[in-house]
């Protein structure tokens, strides 16, 4: 069967990667309809500390609704977020 990128199994993997991710980190399907950004996945992560009513708030003013999200954690805790 082919490849079909899973944000849950990835956030699974970040965390085996760096153990601490879920303490700074959470999985968000905010835009499981699409509503806050059309070019954004359904389920993303962002920071723990932010809750949704926030996420949503923050895309209001950003170009497309864009607003930054997890991509890559490397071993040391160090993240890239990415908006575009």
């Amino acid at each position: 069967s082919p490849y079909v990128y899973d944000p849950r199994k990835e956030f699974d993997r970040f965390s085996q990667i760096f153990p601490e991710l879920k303490n700074y980190w959470r999985i968000s399907d905010l835009n499981s309809d699409f509503s806050v950004c059309s070019t954004y996945p359904k389920i993303f992560f962002v920071p723990v500390a932010i809750d949704d009513h926030d996420v949503r708030k923050a895309a209001e003013h950003r170009s497309r609704g864009r607003f930054p999200i997890l991509s890559y954690v490397h071993r040391n805790g160090a993240n890239i977020t990415r908006c575009a």
